[in-house]
């Protein structure tokens, strides 16, 4: 995974940018469990940055288990939810079956 400063500084990065946005895409391991990778895209102090956020196991690949996976990401890295602009989802192209109420964002189900 990403060394202590590496994240602290992606942190930092992130506290301090005006949005971002993920992008999440699963992918299975050497053992064929799946996991979730999320990156996470913004902008801070004029510069577009894109790094890698987290990897996350996953139970299945259903869009409730996505969102407990992501959910855990970000309450792993402190992330402000005030600040996330849009999720994209190889299969979603957008935040799509996911609502924002305030500052939480959860799973609306449907598709």
């Amino acid at each position: 995974m990403l060394s202590c400063d590496i994240m602290s500084q992606l942190r930092s990065d992130l506290k301090n940018a005006s949005g971002f946005s993920l992008a999440l895409d699963e992918s299975a391991d050497s053992s064929d469990v799946e996991q979730l990778i999320v990156y996470v895209r913004f902008d801070v102090n004029d510069t577009f940055k894109e790094d890698l956020l987290g990897v996350m196991p996953l139970r299945d690949t259903t869009r409730e288990d996505i969102y407990h996976a992501l959910k855990q990401c970000l309450i792993q890295n402190d992330i402000d939810l005030k600040k996330l602009l849009s999720v994209s989802h190889h299969r979603w192209c957008t935040i799509n079956g996911w609502k924002k109420s305030g500052t939480d964002w959860s799973f609306g189900g449907g598709h």
